[in-house]
C-alpha cells in the first residue's frame, strides 16, 4: 500500500532541498539525504533540476507569474468562447 502523498510549497521544496544538499556535501549518501528529508530519489532529483540556487524571493517571483499566466489563459479561453455569440472572430 502506498503511503498518502504530501504536497510541499515551493518554500518547503527550497528548505528541504537545502538540507538535503548539505547531508550530501557532509558525506552522506544521495538516497540517504533523501530519505532524511523524507522523499523519494526521484523526487529529490525533480526538485533540484527545478529550484536549485533558486532564492525565496525568486521563488516567489516565479510563482507570481505561473498565477499569472494562468489567469490569462483563462481571461483568453473566456473571451474565445465568448467571441461566436458576439460574431467576433480571432
Amino acid at each position: 500500500m502506498k503511503a498518502d502523498r504530501k504536497r510541499h510549497t515551493s518554500l518547503e521544496v527550497v528548505a528541504k532541498l537545502k538540507v538535503a544538499i548539505a547531508l550530501e556535501e557532509s558525506g552522506l549518501s544521495l538516497n540517504r539525504a533523501a530519505s532524511d528529508i523524507g522523499v523519494a530519489r526521484t523526487t529529490y532529483y525533480r526538485w533540484r533540476m527545478k529550484f536549485a540556487g533558486m532564492s525565496a524571493q525568486q521563488i516567489q517571483r516565479m510563482l507570481d507569474l505561473e498565477d499569472e499566466n494562468a489567469r490569462l489563459r483563462r481571461t483568453l479561453l473566456e473571451l474565445d468562447l465568448e467571441a461566436p455569440a458576439r460574431g467576433m472572430a480571432r
